[in-house]
């Protein structure tokens, strides 16, 4: 089967196909969606939302990607909600003279479970690898 028209987001619509493919519990509970852990299981809070701050020509490049991942329905359009976290973005620019947009995710990462993990060697990797 081959899959002509995917939009992002749309992986557990196609949870046959990765039945299928896989019973790794792991890959099936991304497909699924992945449950964000937060600190003492209490969602985060946000009193105000700081808005992003871009002179005009920042703001027509940002625009104009806001209009292009809506159209590859990778975003959509909701209303507010009064549980909402609000993120600011910015522009990096790239080697080819176009602009990367970064969701700024400090503030909401702090209200996020910490796990380490640290891979020493590629030996140890190996070593974590499993058959099959």
């Amino acid at each position: 089967m081959y899959i002509t028209s995917f939009h992002a987001g749309e992986l557990k619509n196609f949870w046959p196909q990765w039945e299928a493919i896989t019973t790794d519990p792991s890959i099936l509970q991304i497909v699924t969606g992945v449950k964000i852990e937060f600190k003492n299981n209490v969602a985060p809070t946000q009193l105000y939302g700081r808005p992003s701050v871009f002179n005009a020509h920042q703001h027509s490049i940002v625009k104009a990607e806001i209009a292009k991942i809506l159209a590859k329905g990778v975003i959509i359009l909701v209303a507010q909600e009064t549980e909402e976290f609000i993120f600011t973005i910015f522009l990096r620019p790239k080697k080819d003279g176009t602009h990367c947009t970064i969701l700024n995710l400090k503030v909401f990462n702090k209200f996020i479970a910490y796990h380490h993990f640290k891979m020493d060697t590629l030996e140890a990797a190996v070593n974590m690898m499993k058959p099959g």
